[in-house]
């Protein structure tokens, strides 16, 4: 029998803590830094500049770029850098151009090459990039006037919040000069790639993830008026369920997914001598507010066979890691297609899940020795407005 050691993810490690002397009664008392989940608190900007080769800029794309990296990262533990050959048939080459034909573009042509991770020495948050990635395509699908009314919202949301840097003030260059690359029809996929990591870059620090509470607003900004976010929270625990929603959708909307990789009980197994505890007190510090909260969880108990239901999941007991991805149906075959931005073998961002659904399988590989279980949750539907609707 496998002895029982949850995973640990490289985006939400596990909390190192240590009991206080004074626990009593089974409950120790803990003064541990903030458990490093997918919710973390909204980040404060602030300059930040590193010193960086220069990158050779064609086209006038704006200077300083290095203004967008290397900000706030945490270089204290261990990092672990994507496979380079799986970046490299994840990406296309920064130089080249976008499909545009006549007045517009195939989106899903850009879909299919477009992901989180580049291969542009200058960008460096691919990692946490999902969200952002996301919310691009999900506009790029509807057509170049979404896409661009997509970047003058979000442009004003980032310019609305906090105060103004040399960084923001970077990103916003790149955000302009990414639009007037599109509606002359010159963008590349590095513009692409650069204006995601702007937005990123805009609102948060470039090792930090979105939280889960403004997920829906970097996706479709308040102002954007090329779709309608209509807001969700269904849970499916299987790949049949998830078609089963998707049938549901009009042509031409989408659905904003978050799967979820859950490690139960990991406050347990973060603490030396406690692994077998059932019930444990601490407090906890955001390390970004400096907010300390006070928590009591116990144990969860497994029945053999059953997978926890996801109201079952306790934030402050066990661990998290979240990813962004897309589903749609197609406006005009009616097929159902689910975007992922995410590192693939070969590759592939874009998937026909009407001729084949078997991706979806991966999405709920549960490791129940191990205590980890796989959810995915829907977060909103996206209706596109009329003009933002994809050419023809």
């Amino acid at each position: 029998m496998l002895q029982r050691k949850p995973r640990r993810s490289a985006q939400s490690p596990a909390p190192q803590t240590q009991p206080a002397a004074d626990s009593e009664h089974g409950a120790a008392q803990l003064q541990p830094p903030p458990l490093q989940l997918k919710v973390q608190a909204p980040i404060q900007m602030e300059d930040g500049v590193v010193n960086m080769e220069p990158l050779t800029i064609h086209g006038g794309r704006p200077g300083n770029l290095d203004r967008l990296s290397g900000f706030n990262r945490d270089t204290s533990g261990m990092s672990v850098s994507p496979d380079e050959e799986r970046v490299r048939q994840s990406s296309v080459e920064a130089t080249t151009p976008l499909p545009f034909s006549g007045g517009g573009w195939d989106g899903e042509a850009i879909a299919r090459q477009l992901g989180q991770y580049d291969r542009i020495p200058g960008t460096d948050s691919d990692a946490m990039r999902c969200v952002q990635t996301v919310a691009l395509v999900s506009h790029i699908l509807n057509g170049i006037p979404a896409t661009n009314s997509y970047l003058s919202s979000i442009k004003l949301q980032g310019l609305l919040a906090g105060e103004m840097t040399d960084r923001k003030r970077t990103s916003l260059n790149v955000i302009d000069y990414t639009k007037s690359q599109i509606e002359s029809q010159h963008a590349t996929f590095g513009d692409l790639y650069w204006v995601i990591e702007a937005i990123h870059a805009m609102f948060y620090r470039d090792d930090r993830g979105t939280p889960l509470g403004e997920i829906h607003d970097q996706v479709t900004p308040i102002i954007d008026f090329s779709s309608n976010m209509t807001r969700m929270n269904v849970w499916c625990g299987s790949s049949t369920e998830i078609m089963t929603q998707a049938a549901g959708l009009a042509n031409g909307e989408q659905f904003l997914l978050n799967t979820w990789r859950v490690s139960f009980n990991t406050i347990f197994d973060s603490l030396e001598g406690y692994e077998d505890a059932n019930r444990v007190t601490y407090n906890r510090e955001d390390e970004d507010t400096g907010r300390v909260t006070r928590h009591t969880v116990r144990r969860y108990r497994f029945r053999e066979g059953v997978k926890p239901p996801h109201g079952d999941i306790d934030r402050n007991r066990d661990t998290m890691s979240g990813h962004q991805m897309l589903i749609y149906k197609d406006a005009s075959s009616g097929e159902i297609k689910m975007y992922e931005p995410e590192l693939s073998e070969g590759g592939r961002h874009l998937y026909n899940l009407s001729q084949d659904s078997s991706v979806l399988d991966g999405l709920f590989t549960d490791q129940p020795d191990f205590e980890i279980f796989e959810y995915v949750q829907i977060l909103g539907k996206m209706t596109p407005m009329s003009f933002g609707m994809a050419q023809p």
